[in-house]
């Protein structure tokens, strides 16, 4: 064989080498595409049974499984200001001149959950109304002369409230039942923290009821009643009406005051009551399904 032939031969040997590895890469190509193809086809297989078409909602797309709303977001634990949370509009106490008034101060004992051990009701309810009312009566006394009668007077304040959620009860209440509550009207040492005690118009609470009896003044007194207008608009009043009462925003935010230990826990943010000042009165606040759980729980508890 000549060298010319041997020439011949090594280049056909190399085009039949370049032919092979074209066609292996050609094939292996495909292999890699046909696999992409079934991953994106499982992909979408996926994606769409995970997600569902409802005609309930119009044909809008929803997650099978969707998280809620709270888990997506992030926890903030930071204080917020009172005043940046939702409120309805409120009008003042009618009338307003008592408002200005100044009554005889009272020293009560610093509130504590025990307290409410006789609550006849605890319901969550909006503040439809509220007015003033003066009582005027007589009563018999020695104190400056014999039989002497002394001229009194009593300042009250009246809510109207809607009931829409009862969480403890010994009453025959129910839901959409309206109830009177009234408290006497007295003078505190800290302006600011008694206008935060008096309860809105429009705005929404958690209230515990007890029982104040059919007469403004005190059985005590009832023997030295002489005339006069003592019976009250209602026998309810709220239970401790010298802390500021369990408040909801529009947004069914809950904000209570820190003398409530059995509802502070991690979901609990600190809210900052500008102009306030009592040092030890200060206010947490929830928004988490289990808040009403946890305040049943208490009055089940101290009612035992």
């Amino acid at each position: 064989m000549d060298l010319e032939e041997k020439n011949i031969k090594k280049k056909r040997l190399n085009i039949k080498f370049v032919s092979y590895f074209v066609v292996i890469c050609l094939v292996g190509s495909l292999v890699i595409i046909g696999a992409n193809s079934l991953c994106n086809r499982n992909n979408n297989q996926e994606t769409m049974q995970e997600n569902i078409v409802t005609a309930e909602n119009g044909g809008v797309t929803e997650p099978k499984n969707p998280k809620k709303y709270s888990e997506l977001q992030p926890k903030d634990n930071s204080p917020i200001n009172y005043n940046s949370l939702r409120f309805a509009e409120t009008v003042p106490i009618t009338p307003s001149e008592y408002s200005d008034q100044k009554f005889a101060m009272v020293n009560v004992a610093a509130f504590s959950e025990g307290f409410l051990n006789d609550s006849e009701l605890v319901f969550k309810g909006t503040v439809t109304n509220a007015y003033y009312k003066t009582y005027k009566y007589d009563t018999y006394s020695d104190k400056f002369e014999k039989n002497g009668i002394l001229h009194n007077i009593a300042i009250t304040v009246v809510y109207e409230m809607k009931i829409e959620d009862i969480l403890y009860s010994k009453e025959n209440f129910k839901v959409g039942d309206t109830i009177k509550i009234e408290n006497q009207y007295d003078s505190w040492s800290f302006p600011k923290e008694e206008e935060f005690c008096k309860l809105k118009v429009n705005h929404q609470y958690i209230i515990p009821v007890d029982e104040a009896g059919e007469n403004i003044i005190y059985s005590v007194e009832q023997s030295e009643y002489a005339s006069g207008d003592i019976k009250r608009d209602s026998k309810y009043a709220i239970n401790y009406p010298y802390a500021p009462q369990i408040e909801v925003t529009l947004d069914n935010q809950y904000i209570f005051h820190t003398r409530w230990p059995s509802l502070i826990n991690g979901n609990s943010r600190e809210v900052i009551v500008d102009g306030l000042e009592d040092p030890l009165l200060k206010f947490k606040m929830r928004d988490d399904e289990n808040f009403l759980e946890d305040l049943k729980r208490v009055f089940i508890k101290i009612s035992k």
